[in-house]
């Protein structure tokens, strides 16, 4: 598989004139850090779900090629349940994405998709030249925002910023940056937390059937299983100790995903809440230990860094 590279904009050098947009260089600093931080974990977090979909077809499409597995049916009486579970063996390959095909996907995507999109928004605003941009990248996070279903909260911030965006007028050039950042940043701030905590809790591998990590994991140990049991069974024969390795392969990637990103995501999830309260205290020149942004920056950095590493092994 195949994962889509993840596209991390790079922060422009600030020009000396952001110091006339109301910013003091602490707050300028804390307000690139945060958002390039919440860029990226909003990016890798968006990949990881289409990964663990991506995967899951993957690691399904595997266990047709496993030859002479028992179904889970008929194996219930052995000390070890292996085998095909009985919806892939029958008519699962028309839907080899299972629980990734259902309404749970979008809504699981929606957070980190308007959380990479609070990250570009805060970044466009910094290097905004004109009253326009400004109002694009409002526009673009109250859009984000509104998307996330069954949310009063991202509701009421996606429409307080869309209000904002109407205030922008050209007498305000000088302060628009400070205004702009300051007003977005205190409408988003609930929503902010709320979809850390989310993107925190979604990843976590616990027994929920509406957990897609826990399921993912499930299909990945599986597989393993099936595999291993093929490889035993057809020792001297090539093709189907191909395929079988193939699988093994395959889970053993998908349970290493498991065991050190997911975690790594929701150990960031927490950072990222602190960093947004740290940025809102920064923003109104108040008491804030920078080591928040700061951490969340470099959990997020390293997350990144990961992701675009396995990626390319993929």
């Amino acid at each position: 598989m195949n994962r889509k590279a993840i596209v991390i904009p790079f922060l422009l050098l600030i020009s000396m004139s952001l110091g006339a947009c109301g910013l003091s260089t602490a707050q300028t600093d804390a307000t690139i850090k945060f958002a390039d931080a919440a860029t990226q974990f909003g990016n890798v977090t968006s990949t990881e779900l289409g990964y663990m979909r991506d995967q899951t077809v993957a690691m399904n499409t595997a266990f047709y090629r496993i030859p002479d597995l028992p179904t889970k049916d008929r194996a219930a009486n052995s000390s070890e349940e292996i085998g095909v579970p009985a919806d892939i063996d029958a008519e699962g390959y028309k839907n080899l994405a299972q629980y990734f095909a259902s309404d749970w996907y979008p809504v699981f995507l929606s957070g980190p998709v308007a959380m990479s999109a609070y990250g570009s928004a805060i970044t466009s605003m910094l290097n905004a030249d004109n009253s326009n941009q400004i109002k694009q990248a409002s526009d673009n996070l109250a859009a984000a925002l509104k998307a996330i279903p069954d949310s009063p909260v991202s509701a009421a911030s996606s429409a307080a910023i869309s209000g904002l965006s109407q205030q922008l007028t050209e007498w305000l050039l000088a302060d628009m940056k400070a205004h702009a950042i300051r007003a977005v940043v205190d409408n988003a701030n609930m929503a902010v937390d709320e979809i850390c905590s989310k993107v925190g809790t979604d990843f976590m591998a616990k027994s929920d059937a509406k957990s897609l990590p826990w399921r993912f994991s499930e299909t990945a140990k599986l597989l393993y299983a099936s595999s291993e049991q093929g490889l035993k069974n057809h020792k001297t024969q090539p093709q189907p100790r191909a395929d079988s390795l193939s699988g093994y392969i395959l889970a053993q990637s998908a349970l290493d995903n498991v065991n050190t990103t997911f975690p790594k995501i929701v150990e960031a999830s927490k950072t990222c809440g602190s960093a947004n309260t740290a940025l809102v205290e920064a923003l109104h020149n108040r008491s804030y230990n920078i080591k928040d942004i700061e951490n969340f920056f470099q959990q997020a950095k390293e997350l990144y860094t990961n992701v675009k590493g396995l990626a390319a092994t993929q």
